[in-house]
């Protein structure tokens, strides 16, 4: 914004200050809505009418769901967003096992989850479950979005780890080298949560 790009950044129904939205739509069909409905509330203000979305983790779900449908999109940021292992990650991932840094991170986490929540029961596994585009499907999207020349950036992090190993990945993996970006940063944690990263 101090830059003087217009920016909205809001809670989708249901999350944070707004309030359920009624009806039978899935999670991520009330995403889209919201997102949509914001879209127009920036166009008829005469704010904005296109616009580069910023999503991190499962935000990237409803974020890559409107990118794909809505033409006002020119440009998306996903951080930590849509991974696929291939070969690469599975033979980086026995020399991973025996990083320091990484068990250290995850014994922090550990201990800020038991301070948090003494007592706390385990989270229920399903209640996280994300439903992926298959990478076949993932792929169409993305030669859909590239021939549209939406410029996208992909952020991946240390959150990712078990997914995304290395810096050329998604190339190997899906091409697109010279219209797609790909930043890599493996000592940040999924939140980017130090000023330095």
């Amino acid at each position: 914004a101090e830059k003087g790009y217009p920016s909205l950044r809001f809670d989708l129904s249901g999350f944070g200050d707004s309030q359920n939205r009624q009806g039978t739509q899935t999670d991520l069909e009330r995403a889209k809505t919201d997102m949509i409905e914001a879209f127009q509330w920036l166009e008829d203000r005469a704010v904005a009418q296109k616009f580069v979305l910023v999503a991190n983790c499962s935000g990237v779900d409803s974020l890559h769901a409107v990118a794909c449908i809505d033409s006002r999109v020119v440009g998306a940021v996903s951080i930590d967003g849509y991974a696929y292992r291939n070969i690469g990650v599975r033979l980086l991932r026995p020399k991973r096992l025996l990083e320091i840094a990484r068990w250290q991170r995850r014994l922090r986490l550990r201990k800020a989850q038991l301070i948090t929540s003494p007592g706390a029961p385990e989270p229920v596994v399903g209640v996280w479950k994300r439903e992926y585009p298959s990478q076949a499907k993932f792929a169409q999207d993305l030669k859909l979005l590239v021939n549209r020349n939406v410029k996208l950036l992909f952020v991946f992090t240390s959150g990712m780890d078990s997914l995304y190993g290395y810096e050329d990945q998604f190339y190997d993996m899906f091409g697109f080298r010279k219209v797609i970006e790909i930043a890599f940063f493996n000592r940040a944690d999924h939140l980017i949560s130090t000023m330095a990263d």
